[in-house]
């Protein structure tokens, strides 16, 4: 499946603790990745994860 783009270009997360921060970081550093992209794939995964009632997670904007 070719990808798509998306009008979804950037967003910020605030208050993200500095611990939080360096551990992320580390961990993209170590699959190899930028933290943008480690961060996308987290949320691709979590995104087709089934929720706890068996259907699949969706998001909205706040």
């Amino acid at each position: 499946m070719p990808a798509r783009l998306h009008t979804w270009e950037s967003s910020q997360i605030r208050d993200v603790p500095d611990e939080t921060e360096r551990t992320l970081k580390a961990r993209a550093e170590r699959a190899g990745k930028s933290l943008a992209a480690y961060l996308r794939d987290l949320l691709i995964d979590e995104a087709a994860t089934p929720d706890q009632s068996g259907g699949i997670t969706r998001y909205r904007a706040v």
